[in-house]
């Protein structure tokens, strides 16, 4: 009986175990709609995505062995839209190529942080 016990128990004994691998640096990317308008992000790998007033939007994530990455080492380029009377959707920003500068950076933990893009009425066309 025992040894049946430690059998079923050693898989959980070492799955509680510390392994010894490098943390890994896990940074995520938003959109940040403080503009008075919806917005609507669009990218091929998620097609339409609206963006309401006050709202964020997840739009990728990057973990690294070394370091938090940069916006521009991400995503390839933002394009905003808005839909205008008739339904059609009208480009109001376009950012290409990415402007690192302009994201704002918060570390969440040691090991997570954020890039976020705050659009307001201010940067809209």
């Amino acid at each position: 009986m025992k040894k049946l016990l430690l059998l079923f128990m050693a898989p959980l004994l070492m799955a509680t175990q510390c392994d010894d691998e490098d943390p890994l640096f896990r940074t995520e990317y938003f959109i940040q709609n403080s503009s008075s308008v919806e917005l609507v992000y669009t990218s091929e790998t998620a097609g339409e995505v609206v963006i309401p007033v006050g709202q964020s939007q997840f739009i990728a994530v990057n973990t690294n062995s070394d370091t938090f990455v940069a916006p521009g080492s991400v995503v390839d380029e933002i394009q905003l839209y808005v839909e205008d009377s008739a339904g059609e959707l009208v480009l109001v920003y376009q950012q290409q190529p990415i402007e690192n500068e302009v994201w704002t950076f918060e570390e969440l933990e040691t090991y997570d942080a954020q890039y976020t893009l705050v659009i307001t009425d201010i940067e809209l066309n």
